[in-house]
């Protein structure tokens, strides 16, 4: 189960006639939102309010505040979401086109990967490009290593959406992976591989090119106004929660 809130920070006819006083948006109040995913099929052309029926039985001997989010929710904005996954590919032959991201390896959301491993086709690819090989060599390993990774992701994504929860490992252990507390069965430990761990000396360089990329062009007084604009933000948020 997800949830999510949707507040605008600046209210919406306020926001339009200072940035875009010609178009006419509709004014919808903030909301709080809840995601229930199914491992099995749901009741054929069910209306809004029996797929709430559905929600609220699904959860019936979860925590109060789960049952309160969902029972208290307003059935006739109760609405089913179709998510689909890529199939594996195999490689293809041509010279000079390659594909990243979703254009090959579309995932569902559930465990947040799809944008990682893209940024990871990117990475890998850009090196692969730089390096002495030429560019179908390049473009071969790419793609042999992309789609390895790739389609492992998509299936994990839609298989494991939440993680590794059903493996156990000691923290520091070799094979790393995640475990609950058995403290408390809502926290998560993850611990790193070994190669996880290899690989901690590259993120800070990775990060600061990163960062140059992203701010390229960007004045240092354009940067310090939006510190300051997120800063101001959060604080918003922060007294809202009180």
């Amino acid at each position: 189960m997800a949830v999510a809130t949707c507040r605008p920070l600046t209210p919406v006819p306020e926001a339009v006639a200072e940035h875009a006083p010609d178009l006419a948006l509709t004014d919808i109040p903030g909301y709080f939102s809840w995601t229930l995913t199914t491992t099995g099929p749901l009741p054929d052309a069910a209306s809004p309010e029996r797929l709430h029926e559905y929600a609220v039985t699904a959860v019936q001997d979860w925590a109060k505040p789960v049952r309160d989010i969902i029972g208290g929710a307003d059935a006739a904005m109760t609405f089913p979401v179709t998510i689909t996954s890529a199939r594996p590919v195999d490689p293809w032959d041509d010279p000079v086109v390659t594909l990243l991201g979703d254009a090959v390896h579309t995932m569902s959301p559930g465990r947040g990967d799809g944008a990682g491993i893209a940024l990871r086709d990117a990475h890998l690819l850009g090196d692969l490009l730089t390096s002495d090989l030429t560019v179908a060599e390049a473009k071969t390993a790419y793609e042999h290593q992309m789609l390895d990774y790739g389609f492992a992701a998509v299936e994990a994504s839609r298989n494991r959406p939440f993680g590794f929860f059903g493996k156990s490992a000691r923290p520091g252990s070799p094979d790393g992976r995640a475990r609950r507390r058995p403290d408390d069965r809502r926290s998560v430990v993850v611990t790193l591989t070994d190669e996880g761990r290899m690989l901690l000396p590259k993120i800070p360089p990775v990060f600061g090119q990163t960062a140059a990329l992203l701010t390229a062009g960007i004045s240092p007084d354009e940067l310090q106004t939006t510190h300051r604009a997120l800063l101001r933000m959060r604080e918003n948020l922060a007294s809202g929660r009180r």
